[in-house]
């Protein structure tokens, strides 16, 4: 018999360029409009990736300089699409035109965890149990009453997701699931009674999106974290011992770092462990 054998040499990195001269502490990146933002101390910068670029500009600065910086695409029937910003203080949206506005409603909400979600018009974010959402189509009106709490377990929000056409929010040992109910008046947003799961999130950035998998840093009463993903709302444990002792290793589970990528049609989830400095 003849064995076939292939080799595929791993993707490398390169410098693509400095945007920030200052060292400061790198908070967010998103692709916006064919341009690329980076959110470094209390900078943001706008890049143009297709036409080279040149030096990166800081378009607006914020008074927060640490921590990580919510980045969410939406669309508005009003504005067109946006990119919605928050630092866990403050929220702004930049239009295609580059146009960077700021949120100076008193009713949005301060302090929130920077980790926003789009569903039906609406920017969602979360303050301690509580779900808040902009008025359809404008974030940048926001009303005190338009809210809904997560309340079937007694952990508070820890972050936001989106799970299909239902907004995720992951508690530290609980999580539960609201849908668009179109309500008049409140927020638009009921809870799916079914759905509900005792496993939460214990690292807030470490949770992806994609296609129709959400993947997340677990935990739960029982204690110790493992590496979940959920296909519509059923969770299923990946990672092996192994992997969970290398999580549990780590004394900084709360800024674990994560995302997705595809390459050469292999899907990877990729972990930073800050404090061990593993990756």
């Amino acid at each position: 018999d003849i064995t076939k054998t292939w080799l595929i040499k791993r993707p490398g990195i390169s410098l693509y360029k400095e945007f920030d001269p200052g060292n400061n502490e790198a908070r967010g990146l998103i692709e916006f409009n064919d341009k690329l933002y980076a959110v470094y101390g209390k900078d943001v910068y706008e890049d143009d990736p297709i036409g080279g670029g040149g030096t990166p500009t800081v378009i607006f600065s914020m008074t927060t300089s640490t921590g990580p910086v919510g980045l969410r695409l939406g669309n508005s029937s009003i504005i067109g699409d946006y990119l919605f910003i928050c630092d866990g203080i403050d929220g702004w949206y930049i239009d295609t035109s580059s146009t960077v506005t700021q949120i100076t409603d008193v009713d949005f909400p301060s302090p929130h965890v920077p980790t926003p979600v789009f569903l039906d018009g609406y920017i969602v974010i979360s303050k301690g149990s509580d779900i808040y959402n902009c008025v359809v189509d404008d974030p940048s009106s926001w009303d005190a009453t338009n809210f809904v709490s997560a309340e079937s377990f007694p952990d508070a929000i820890h972050c936001l997701a989106r799970q299909n056409n239902q907004i995720v929010a992951f508690g530290s040992e609980s999580t539960e699931f609201f849908y668009n109910a179109a309500n008049a008046s409140g927020s638009p947003f009921n809870r799916n009674e079914a759905a509900l799961m005792q496993i939460g999130c214990a690292a807030p950035y470490a949770v992806t999106q994609t296609e129709k998998y959400c993947s997340f840093i677990g935990s739960s009463f029982s204690g110790g974290h493992a590496f979940w993903i959920m296909e519509g709302f059923q969770p299923k444990r990946v990672s092996d011992e192994f992997i969970d002792r290398l999580l549990n290793a780590e004394s900084d589970v709360v800024n674990i770092s994560g995302f997705c990528i595809r390459i050469v049609g292999h899907m990877f989830y990729v972990l930073n462990l800050p404090t061990i400095n593993r990756t």
